[in-house]
């Protein structure tokens, strides 16, 4: 997938949602991280992209570690212009904390079967 293609699990809408409104990025920046978050969850899962069908009702906790993750880099990007320094670290634990959760789920094997539609 590359830079500039349609979004295949999450948009800039939902990152932004995540990060309370607040990115200094602009959308294509926010695209491109997307994109690689969208590759690494591929990668994590071992999907053939090309040959997987994205279900936005049944395939959530794809969406939701897309979007922490993404939300997590742009809000290590500029913690100062989102918020405060305190606020922005409270933010990045929780969204740490929630992608770790994420990560652990799609690293499960039947969890990944379950998805891939097996």
């Amino acid at each position: 997938m590359g830079i500039g293609s349609k979004l295949r699990y999450a948009s800039t809408t939902m990152v932004t949602a995540r990060l309370n409104g607040r990115t200094p990025l602009s959308t294509q920046q926010m695209e491109e991280i997307i994109e690689q978050c969208e590759q690494y969850v591929d990668t994590l899962m071992k999907i053939d992209s090309a040959s997987f069908t994205f279900d936005g009702n049944k395939h959530l906790i794809i969406r939701d570690a897309v979007v922490n993750r993404a939300a997590l880099i742009i809000a290590n990007a500029e913690p100062l212009s989102l918020q405060t320094l305190e606020q922005a670290s409270t933010q990045m634990n929780v969204l740490r904390d929630a992608l770790v959760g994420d990560i652990d789920l799609l690293s499960t094997q039947d969890i990944v079967l379950f998805l891939r539609g097996r």
